[in-house]
C-alpha cells in the first residue's frame, strides 16, 4: 500500500512540476530528479506487486520473472507519468 501512496505522490509532483516550471534550467533539472525517482518507485511498486500476488499464489516463478523484465531500467526509460493508469491499474483491488 505505501508503494503505490509514493508513486501516487511522485506523479502529482512530476505533473506539477512539469505544468509550473518557469526557469527552463531550474525546471528541467527539478523535473528529472521527480522522473528518476518516479522510476524507482515503479520498480519497487512492480516489486511488492509481485512479492503480494507471488504469496497469495496468484502468480508462478515464471511469471514473475517475465513481469520483471518487462519492468526493468532500461525497458521503462521511454513510459512517463501519462501511463499512471496503467501502472495504478495493476493494484490488486482487495488492498485498497
Amino acid at each position: 500500500m505505501q508503494a503505490r501512496a509514493v508513486l501516487m505522490c511522485l506523479y502529482d509532483q512530476e505533473r506539477n512540476a512539469y505544468n509550473s516550471f518557469y526557469d527552463l534550467n531550474a525546471g528541467q533539472s527539478n523535473l528529472d530528479q521527480i522522473r528518476a525517482s518516479r522510476g524507482v518507485a515503479e520498480r519497487r511498486y512492480i516489486n511488492c506487486i509481485i512479492a503480494y500476488m507471488r504469496a497469495t499464489g496468484r502468480m508462478t516463478r515464471a511469471q514473475a520473472g517475465e513481469l520483471q523484465k518487462y519492468f526493468t531500467r532500461e525497458r521503462m526509460r521511454g513510459m512517463a507519468a501519462q501511463y499512471e493508469g496503467y501502472m495504478l491499474g495493476m493494484f490488486p483491488p482487495e488492498l485498497l
